[in-house]
């Protein structure tokens, strides 16, 4: 487990030094983030405190988002339906699978079959979990939940006006996604085998 560093001085009160301690102890997510803060905002005196940024700082200074994708297959499942992200849009201008933020008192099941009807437009009729992961982006902490739609109700199309195609699955080396899509990407071409 990554630790934040604190460098301390012979000079720093004992209120700063058992928050330090605090810090360094194993706890809870939330309250570490409140201790990182309170450090930062009240404790920090260039000359006697320096607190080093690590990745572990950086981790519980963002809210991990959580989503649901839907991966959509034919009915062969040689193809893949994707659709593309807004250019304004959070890592816009990208390929992905159709999905969304899982809201709260919902299970990612439920927010891929929600995010699908909204987003394209079907109605899931059967779908299996494939593939879980946490990728942080320098801006954002994301946790994905992927699942493979194998069947459904109506015709996928870009319900919000996003443009939308079919690719192959062999194919999908080609397009353009987001880095955390990259090992889901890998993931079906070695299912596709």
């Amino acid at each position: 487990m990554s630790h934040v560093r604190v460098a301390v001085a012979k000079s720093t009160s004992s209120v700063t030094e058992k928050l330090t301690r605090l810090l360094l102890r194993p706890t809870n997510e939330l309250t570490k983030s409140r201790l990182v803060r309170l450090l930062f905002y009240h404790f920090y005196d260039a000359d006697r405190l320096r607190v080093q940024h690590n990745e572990y700082t950086d981790k519980i200074m963002k809210k991990r988002v959580h989503i649901a994708a839907g991966i959509i297959l034919s009915a062969d499942q040689q193809e893949v339906f994707l659709t593309r992200r807004e250019a304004k849009a959070y890592q816009g201008g990208f390929w992905e699978f159709a999905g969304g933020k899982v809201e709260q008192g919902e299970s990612a099941e439920q927010a891929v079959v929600r995010e699908l009807e909204e987003e394209v437009g079907i109605q899931v009729t059967a779908l299996m979990p494939f593939y879980a992961l946490e990728h942080d982006y320098p801006d954002k902490a994301l946790k994905f939940d992927f699942f493979l739609v194998t069947e459904f109700d109506g015709h996928p199309f870009g319900k919000e006006g996003q443009e939308h195609t079919w690719a192959r699955v062999e194919a999908l080396r080609d397009f353009e996604f987001p880095q955390a899509n990259h090992v889901v990407i890998e993931a079906l071409l070695q299912r596709k085998g």
